[in-house]
């Protein structure tokens, strides 16, 4: 069983919020508030055994990857880490990062928790259903570690009509007049329909980006 499985299965009845659902709806914040052009690898594991130093997520500087623990964690912590790791991956690609710099108080660990502060507050407020759920408990079998909650594309759309675009699922960029679109690894069919209505409504995208190196 995958960690799609695991978060993202079908129910009767109207559907509950996961935590799959939470990271697609956070991981554009992110990528708007920290310019983010590149995404890096996250995985998303039942706990992360580092030596002598206990913790809930970790930036590796060499790979790249932002390893995140999930076992019995409610969903906005989790993502609060995730938003915290970002951070100091923005960090890395500015070549801000030393050897002292995840030690509490340095500049880089004080930045990367007020960044991941602002980041949560605009997510609480855009997504309060989120605070409802319950923690995270993962069954016994073993976790997907290739799972990537990760975008993978960026389209641009010119808008003439807002509550048209964001009942599609389009989102308007604080930095410009544009509406975009985000394709994640796991969209499926959902992403077809949703830029199938948009180039309906609104034409072709006027431009797009890849976040996958």
């Amino acid at each position: 069983m995958n960690l799609f499985e695991i978060f993202d299965q079908e129910e009767q009845g109207p559907p509950k919020p996961t935590l799959i659902n939470a990271l697609r709806d956070f991981l554009p914040i992110a990528v708007e508030h920290l310019g983010l052009d590149h995404f890096p690898k996250i995985k998303l594991e039942r706990e992360i055994k580092r030596a002598n130093v206990p913790t809930f997520g970790r930036f590796d500087n060499d790979s790249r990857v932002v390893s995140v623990a999930i076992q019995n964690r409610h969903p906005i912590d989790i993502i609060r880490t995730i938003a915290h790791e970002l951070v100091h991956y923005t960090q890395e690609l500015k070549q801000e990062l030393g050897p002292g710099s995840w030690h509490t108080g340095s500049p880089m660990e004080d930045e990367a928790n007020a960044e991941a502060g602002v980041m949560m507050r605009e997510f609480d407020k855009q997504f309060p259903q989120y605070l409802s759920m319950d923690p995270v408990v993962l069954p016994t079998s073993n976790l997907d570690e290739d799972f990537k909650p990760a975008i993978t594309n960026i389209y641009f759309f010119r808008v003439d009509d807002p509550v048209l675009a964001k009942d599609i699922g389009l989102r308007q960029s604080k930095h410009s007049n544009d509406w975009m679109l985000f394709r994640f690894n796991t969209s499926g069919r959902g992403f077809d329909r949703s830029y199938s209505d948009a180039v309906r409504l609104f034409g072709q995208p006027i431009g797009s980006k890849s976040m996958m190196k």
